[in-house]
């Protein structure tokens, strides 16, 4: 049971994160919501993060370092 969730646990975290991620740029582009909306934010900040352990897990460097910034971007206009 511990092995199937050491491999379909980072899969699927990162689905739930990208989603989270485009989901909250669909309500933006889209539907008029606020980008600085703070929820907006915490959806972005989540979604990276879950998406970043995937790539981590699959040793993506590029793609975590991207994430990375993507959440202190998100970070920082939320704490603004």
């Amino acid at each position: 049971m511990l092995e199937l969730l050491r491999k379909y646990h980072p899969p699927i975290l990162g689905w739930i994160g990208m989603s989270m991620i485009v989901g909250g740029y669909l309500l933006t582009t889209n539907f008029g919501v606020s980008p600085t909306a703070w929820w907006y934010l915490a959806m972005n900040i989540a979604g990276s993060a879950l998406f970043g352990y995937e790539l981590y897990t699959k040793v993506a460097w590029s793609g975590v370092c991207l994430q990375t910034v993507w959440i202190i971007i998100a970070f920082a206009a939320l704490v603004r």
